[in-house]
């Protein structure tokens, strides 16, 4: 029987690639998670 891999992710402010190098390192890992099958989930109070 198959695992499913889940992430769940809690960041201050939404993740933006274009808008500091913060962002895009956030980006680039949640890609790698779903690049290996995770189910990602991103939350955040903003």
């Amino acid at each position: 029987m198959p695992s499913h891999k889940k992430i769940l992710v809690i960041g201050y402010v939404w993740p933006e690639p274009n808008s500091s190098a913060a962002g895009s390192h956030m980006m680039n890992i949640l890609c790698t998670f779903k690049a290996q099958d995770w189910q990602v989930e991103f939350a955040t109070p903003a």
